[in-house]
């Protein structure tokens, strides 16, 4: 039987996206209602390539199965505000409402 809190260690010390609260939310949000075992979304691009490179992570991409529909559909009425970036390549983003001037914001991409 697998030991869950040594798997927790291991995801939040390889996966550093996963302690931000609001990516936490993104993810379970992506993934209501889609089958058990179905991948419904992963990270993608420059954040895993900073990652990497030990740089700092300014955004987040995170590529998905849904349609910009679909990902407009389940972030509304949320602490999201959604941009149509790029509709045509089936682009959205998503802006957290609580910026503050002068400081950073969350801003998550959504491609499908």
């Amino acid at each position: 039987m697998f030991n869950f809190n040594f798997i927790k260690k291991i995801n939040k010390f390889f996966f550093p996206f996963y302690k931000n609260s609001d990516l936490k939310f993104i993810f379970k949000k992506l993934h209501q209602d889609a089958p058990n075992k179905s991948k419904t979304a992963m990270f993608v691009g420059g954040c895993v390539r900073k990652y990497l490179l030990n740089e700092e992570i300014d955004d987040v991409d995170i590529a998905t199965t849904l349609t910009t529909d679909e990902i407009k559909k389940k972030f509304k009425n949320t602490k999201f505000n959604i941009i149509d970036s790029g509709i045509k390549h089936g682009t959205v983003t998503l802006v957290s409402k609580k910026i503050k001037s002068g400081a950073n914001y969350s801003k998550k991409r959504y491609q499908n």
